[in-house]
């Protein structure tokens, strides 16, 4: 998939749960979104979210931007390659 097209899905996923436009995925909107993913555990959610958190949320202020995300999603990418 070409990575324009990832950037486009990766906005619109994240404008679809950010429930009250803050610009920031709240907890319990970043736990709609990570409930959306087929075939996790509880438990796996569970690890997910803590990670979004630990290595994304770059100001601690609780929520995750578009940016802190876009970021993670980078880094992440970088070690997969």
């Amino acid at each position: 998939m070409p990575m324009h097209v990832v950037t486009q899905v990766m906005r619109q996923v994240f404008e679809e749960f950010d429930e009250d436009k803050s610009g920031g995925l709240s907890h319990v909107e970043l736990a709609q979104l990570v409930t959306m993913i087929p075939g996790l555990s509880a438990d796996e959610q569970k690890y997910i979210m803590a990670y979004l958190y630990q290595n994304g949320d770059s100001n601690h202020d609780n929520c995750l931007s578009y940016d802190e995300i876009t970021a993670l999603v980078a880094r992440f990418k970088k070690r997969a390659t």
